[in-house]
Formats: C-alpha cells, sequence, structure tokens
C-alpha cells in the first residue's frame, strides 16, 4: 500500500511539475508577443511623424530652391528611414508568427503531456482496484491526501469536466462501479 501511495504522489509530483513548465514557457512566450507588438506600434508612430514631417517640408519649400532643396534632402532621409522601419516592422510581423506558433506548440505539449499523465494515474488505479490492491476506501482515503497535498490544483480542476475514456485504454480493464456522487455523500454521512 505504501508502495502504491509513493507511487501515485511521485506521479503526482511529476505531472504537477511539468505542468506548470510547460505553462511558464507559454507565458514567456506571451510577454514576448505583447512586447513585439508594442515595438510594432512604436514603429508605425515613427512612420506616421516621418510622414508628417516630409508633408510639412514639402509644404514649406515650395517656391524657394534653397528650400526646395533642403526638403529633398529631408525626403531622401525620410524615405530611407521609412524603407527601414517598414522592413523593421515586417521582420517583427514574422518574429509575432514564428511566436504564435512555438505557444500553440508548447500549448499542445502541454495538453499532451497532462492527457498522458492522467491517462497513466488513472490507468494504474483501476488495475490496483481490480487487482483487489485497493478498495473504496482507500481511494477515497487517497483522493483526500491528494486533495490535502495539492489544494490549489485541485481547487483549478473543479471546473475542469471529467476526461472522457479513451480509446487508448485497455478493453480488458474494467472500471469499478460508479454511483451518483449523491449516493456517497448520503451513504458516508
Amino acid at each position: 500500500m505504501d508502495d502504491i501511495m509513493w507511487e501515485t504522489m511521485k506521479i503526482n509530483v511529476r505531472t504537477t511539475g511539468l505542468f506548470y513548465r510547460l505553462t511558464d514557457k507559454v507565458v514567456s512566450q506571451s510577454n514576448k508577443i505583447k512586447e513585439q507588438e508594442e515595438n510594432d506600434r512604436s514603429h508605425r508612430s515613427k512612420l506616421e511623424d516621418i510622414e508628417r514631417k516630409f508633408v510639412d517640408v514639402k509644404t514649406g519649400s515650395e517656391g524657394l530652391m534653397l528650400e526646395l532643396q533642403k526638403s529633398m534632402d529631408i525626403a531622401r532621409e525620410g524615405t530611407s528611414a521609412m524603407d527601414a522601419l517598414v522592413r523593421r516592422f515586417e521582420e517583427s510581423q514574422e518574429k509575432v508568427k514564428s511566436l504564435e506558433a512555438e505557444n500553440a506548440a508548447l500549448a499542445s505539449q502541454i495538453m499532451n503531456a497532462f492527457e498522458k499523465a492522467t491517462f497513466k494515474a488513472r490507468y494504474d488505479i483501476l488495475k490496483d482496484y481490480k487487482a483487489g490492491l485497493l478498495d473504496e476506501a482507500q481511494i477515497d482515503e487517497e483522493i483526500e491526501m491528494f486533495e490535502e497535498d495539492y489544494p490549489e490544483e485541485v481547487r483549478s480542476l473543479s471546473s475542469v469536466p471529467a476526461l472522457a475514456p479513451t480509446e487508448a485504454e485497455p478493453s480488458n480493464v474494467e472500471p469499478p462501479v460508479q454511483t451518483n456522487s449523491s449516493e456517497v455523500h448520503k451513504t458516508r454521512e
């Protein structure tokens, strides 16, 4: 029994650790995307400033050759700077797309790891229950211990629907008879 509890706790700890590590990566990638979007807004603002200066210089230099020459020089500089900013903006858009793809891949890894760990834990408990190593009282005790060890995680999972059985589960393992949760509470009372 102690070995089963120990293995169950190790699975829970590894699953929780993996979940939080992958979640941290997703948060980090999301922060990078937000930072890149801020850079994009800055680039757009600079483009608008250059366009306004270009228009002001062009308007103010009409009728004077010297002013016209100055405006042409500034226009060339503005065009060059605008081209550079456009290139940076396009590069930043590519980076955003790349980060979004990485974010989606990390989210997929989180879901796959969580589903595999959950399936293994459920399968191990079913095997132990079928082998007669666990009775209903012991299962209740395992659940209570898990809730005491990981109260925050249990609360966060309270809104998550139960996983439906998958085709990957072996057909020769019969789950214990399920009872209505209200009936279980009545029995305990």
